[in-house]
């Protein structure tokens, strides 16, 4: 009757679970724009993207693509299409804005939304990866980055490059 993971996880925040939300907001929003094109639907899914973009940033990388959309798929005047999507950026850029100052504050530098910029793929998946918690804030620049890339075999030679088996050697 008691299965001990579903009670832990009943009380964990999952980003995820709100992102999906948040980008439904915007889907949602979005598709209105298109059907009803008003400038109140499109501040409304620049808010609902930035506030997916603040939950999970790689959102950020779709903006392009909704501006695109806007601007070809609605069936107005080009000014008027080009108005709606310059809502859509101004809402979602003023919605990001506070975090941006945020982060300028605190780390001395203007970061959009979030300083991993890809670094955690890398943390997690470069040659010295350990999968363990020094891991979180790894950098090439780190000695215990070099000690562990010090211990790796060395690397073989591709056959299909160089013509030579493959073979470990030293």
């Amino acid at each position: 009757a008691v299965y001990a993971p579903h009670v832990y996880l009943s009380g964990v925040f999952y980003a995820e679970c709100l992102f999906t939300l948040l980008i439904a907001v915007t889907v949602h929003c979005a598709v209105r724009t298109i059907d009803e094109p008003r400038a109140r639907w499109a501040l409304a899914t620049g808010l609902g993207f930035a506030a997916a973009a603040l939950t999970r940033p790689i959102v950020l990388a779709y903006l392009p693509v909704l501006i695109a959309i806007f601007v070809y798929a609605l069936p107005l005047p080009r000014p008027r299409r080009i108005a709606i999507a310059a809502g859509l950026v101004l809402a979602t850029g003023l919605a990001i804005l506070p975090w941006t100052l945020r982060n300028w504050l605190v780390l001395g530098r203007p970061v959009v939304v979030s300083s991993g910029f890809g670094t955690k793929l890398w943390q997690g998946n470069n040659e010295g990866a350990a999968a363990d918690a020094d891991d979180r804030e790894l950098t090439f620049e780190q000695d215990v980055w070099r000690a562990r890339v010090a211990t790796l075999p060395p690397v073989m030679p591709d056959t299909a490059t160089t013509g030579a088996p493959l073979t470990w050697g030293s």
